[in-house]
């Protein structure tokens, strides 16, 4: 079974639509049970009155035109009466059930499937030997790198209040130590250090005021703000596929996890730079050579924080999870 934290459902949606000719949102299994009884009731009489006149017509003539012989004739009255009660009753006991089943997780083996069948997957094994473009599937221990949380904890407004206090409450409790002193230079020591705890903090304060600058920089040149590390595999996530959050991610496995984790995704290119140095093409000197210190310049911020080195393989992930 696996344990689904990031699933990229908008290339899954892709590849259902062309390989069914359409996307099925859902399936759907119905099942029907009926039972009908029927049960009827009926009585039906009949009652016959008979009896018998005898009449004589006699002779009868009628202006030449009929005449009829004496004759008798017998005549029977019968009176039939018929009673019938019909009682029916039909009962229908009916149950009915939809599964409706959403296709994102199950997508997932299906594409794999796919590509199994296909041939077109890579173990990571065999990683070294695959070219951009091919499909991989890593496993391995894994660490996580959110430039969010690098952010939060080199944030100068809440950074430096927590900094202040610290350094405050070192700070007076120092104080105090050499205040129940009887040495006569406690004064002087006392303001050079509230003076030099001053410049201290204002020298913190621009530490981080310089290092929160750098991380928003970089993160402009970056294609998201959360990575997953696979030894030399990184993988550049997409907030919105994950199914949990990078803080809680980052709480729950720390940013290096000795858990084995999964990622079948697309090896795009083997990282050399963050920004392509200027082509032979290029007329103005003075860009060129513009280009290139900005290069260098952001690649060597990146390089500082660990982030990507040369010669990690690139691999955008479709799916990450544990099993």
């Amino acid at each position: 079974m696996k344990e689904l934290i990031y699933l990229d459902t908008s290339f899954l949606h892709s590849f259902l639509a062309q390989h069914n000719e359409g996307l099925p949102m859902s399936k759907s299994t119905e099942h029907q049970e009926s039972e009908s009884k029927t049960l009827t009731k009926g009585t039906s009489s009949t009652k016959i009155h008979e009896g018998s006149v005898e009449l004589s017509s006699g002779e009868l003539k009628l202006m030449g035109l009929i005449e009829t012989p004496s004759a008798k004739g017998r005549y029977r009255l019968t009176n039939n009466r018929m009673n019938n009660g019909s009682t029916a009753l039909t009962q229908l006991d009916a149950g009915k059930e939809i599964i409706s089943k959403q296709l994102h997780d199950n997508a997932l083996h299906e594409f794999e499937n796919y590509l199994i069948e296909n041939s077109l997957l890579v173990n990571q094994n065999e990683g070294d030997e695959a070219e951009p473009g091919t499909f991989l599937n890593i496993r391995g221990t894994f660490s996580i790198v959110s430039l969010d949380y690098l952010m939060s904890i080199s944030n100068s407004e809440t950074i430096m209040p927590v900094f202040q206090h610290v350094m405050n409450e070192e700070l007076e409790t120092t104080i105090s130590q050499i205040a129940a002193t009887s040495d006569p230079k406690k004064g002087t020591i006392i303001n050079r250090l509230r003076t030099e705890s001053k410049k201290e903090m204002e020298n913190q304060k621009t530490l981080f005021e310089k290092i929160e600058k750098i991380m928003n920089f970089i993160s402009t040149l970056l294609p998201t703000k959360t990575f997953i590390r696979i030894g030399n595999y990184l993988c550049p996530v997409k907030d919105e596929y994950l199914r949990e959050g990078t803080k809680e991610l980052t709480f729950k496995y720390g940013t290096n996890s000795n858990i084995q984790i999964n990622v079948l995704g697309k090896f795009t290119r083997v990282y050399d730079n963050i920004v392509s140095p200027p082509s032979e093409e290029t007329d103005s000197q003075s860009m060129a050579n513009t280009i290139n210190t900005f290069s260098d310049l952001a690649n060597n911020l990146i390089g500082d924080i660990s982030l990507v080195k040369k010669g990690d393989i690139i691999v955008s992930p479709i799916a990450i999870y544990f099993e």
